[in-house]
């Protein structure tokens, strides 16, 4: 069976009309069920078409008492065998068939045609012509529609008297005036921001609390400097006791080099009688050494008494010298522990020149430390942040105990002074609006006005890009300069503004850029300005 694919009514081009149209294909005439400008569909057809076959047909429209006939081929789009139905759409239409469907389509769709026993006729409506000059006769009319007659007339002159006022009033104020809807009281606020990373300790007034300048406001517990705190003091704690330490060494040392000192002392003494004691024992042998050497050389006495003499005299020799050796050891060793040596035998063991150099770097270490500790302390009381100005707390962003880090608001505070109207304006109307001006605020939540005089002008603030030293481009519709107003004091007092209230401002205009404020000011206020 073939494919059936439902469009849905919004995919669909063209208007199917069910006003029957004449089909004829190969000599036999069908009757269409709806046709359109995009195809036909008929039914009870007696051949078999393939799917997407091209076929040559020839469309009559039986209209009055013709038949309008023209050519077309269509491709085939559905068949049901079941109810022998055919579904085709028109291909390669000229426009004269196209011009001929889409006018009988249009005239049936609005009903100027109509299909009567499957012919299409013209529907005629009579029309009655009205007559050209009236017949009725002349009533006199009540005095109700006379007064009525008159007071509509009368609204109408007001109304007209009303919209012109309007419309005066309307050019007046875009011409001679600058109205701004973009304007707050305003007073100076400032965020106070966490210098440094901790936790919110203490948190000194509540919101709305009123401060003096340089009272506490907020005290922050730094975690980092905390521990940079107590990481210095244990620090300082061991420079003091390494520093202590040496000088406990040094003072060992100090007796140890004493208690040597007088061994040593005690050393040399004895070795030096016993060098004097050997110094005469050897000169009485070499004495007796040349004495026994004479008698045996007339052979008084035998020759190996002079040898043994000369082996006591040889004898001798050696254990002066070897004292005279440890003597000079000791000497040396007295002059090495003048020097601050300690030896252990031959060995060096401590130094006191050492000892005295490290004590010395360590108690420059521990001044280090300490200036070190002092500055961290010093640094340790900025913590507390304090009021730059006399005002009012607004509000406290954390509560006390909550993490806070550097560059994060915790406060939102206000200065205590005069109320100011800020007013944001474009390019165009700030070039209207002079310094020193007069102005009106109207506050709409109030239904008051009040009188205001400018204070300064700032055209290029909506040019500043914040952390660049470019500015940055606006166009012509934003709102970039900043026109500030203080309130007159005669309408200060006891006006009840609220920073934060939007308001409008009314500036008078100082000149105008449009041709019609141009012209007005030059021929009808009779100005000396340039058109």
């Amino acid at each position: 069976m073939t494919e059936v694919i439902h469009e849905s009514s919004s995919r669909r081009r063209y208007f199917r009309l069910t006003a029957p149209i004449r089909v004829t294909y190969n000599g036999k005439e069908y009757l269409t069920e709806n046709w359109s400008l995009g195809g036909f569909k008929i039914h009870e057809i007696d051949f078999v078409p393939e799917k997407d076959a091209v076929l040559e047909f020839t469309l009559g429209i039986p209209f009055q008492d013709y038949v309008l006939s023209a050519g077309q081929c269509a491709r085939v789009v559905m068949y049901n065998p079941e109810e022998k139905s055919l579904a085709c759409e028109f291909i390669e239409m000229n426009i004269r068939t196209s011009e001929m469907l889409k006018y009988f389509s249009d005239c049936l769709i609005s009903g100027e045609m109509a299909s009567i026993d499957h012919i299409i006729r013209h529907i005629d409506i009579p029309v009655t012509p009205p007559p050209m000059v009236d017949t009725r006769p002349r009533q006199d009319q009540p005095f109700k529609v006379k007064l009525a007659r008159v007071m509509m007339l009368l609204f109408y002159l007001l109304l007209g008297a009303g919209i012109i006022t309007y419309a005066l009033t309307t050019v007046y104020s875009h011409v001679f005036r600058v109205h701004v809807d973009t304007a707050v009281v305003s007073i100076l606020r400032e965020e106070v921001v966490s210098p440094v990373n901790g936790v919110i300790e203490r948190v000194y007034l509540p919101a709305g609390g009123i401060f003096s300048k340089g009272q506490p406001l907020l005290e922050i517990k730094n975690r980092e400097m905390l521990k940079m705190r107590e990481r210095a003091e244990m620090e300082l704690e061991r420079a003091k006791k390494n520093l202590a330490f040496e000088q406990s060494n040094l003072s060992a040392l100090e007796k140890k080099i004493a208690l040597y000192k007088n061994i040593t002392a005690a050393r040399i003494s004895s070795l030096s009688h016993k060098v004097t004691g050997l110094t005469k024992e050897l000169e009485l042998a070499e004495k007796d050494y040349k004495r026994q050497f004479g008698l045996a050389d007339v052979n008084a006495i035998s020759r190996s008494k002079a040898e043994q003499a000369e082996s006591t005299m040889v004898e001798l020799k050696r254990t002066l010298e070897s004292t005279q050796e440890d003597l000079n050891i000791q000497r040396h060793t007295m002059e090495a522990l003048n020097n601050g040596l300690f030896f252990s035998g031959i060995k060096v063991e401590q130094n006191r020149d050492d000892l005295v150099s490290r004590i010395k770097a360590v108690a420059t270490e521990v001044k280090l430390k300490e200036t070190e500790l002092e500055s961290i302390k010093r640094n340790y009381s900025h913590e507390i942040i304090r009021a730059p100005f006399d005002g009012k707390l607004l509000r406290v962003v954390k509560s006390e105990g909550n993490l806070i880090k550097a560059g994060e608001p915790v406060l939102f505070i206000e200065k205590n002074g005069k109320l100011e109207i800020v007013a944001f304006l474009t390019q165009r109307e700030v070039s209207r609006v002079s310094d020193r001006e007069e102005a009106v605020v109207y506050v709409p939540s109030e239904e008051r006005h009040y009188k205001a005089k400018v204070m300064s002008i700032d055209r290029t603030s909506g040019f500043e890009n914040p952390g660049d030293v470019d500015f940055r481009w606006r166009s012509s519709s934003d709102r970039s300069a900043v026109v500030k107003l203080e309130l007159i004091d005669s309408a200060q007092k006891d006006h009840g503004l609220r920073p934060g209230l939007p308001v409008m401002v009314n500036f008078k205009s100082s000149t105008s850029d449009n041709s019609v404020g141009r012209f007005i000011r030059k021929y009808i206020l009779r100005e000396d300005i340039d058109i």
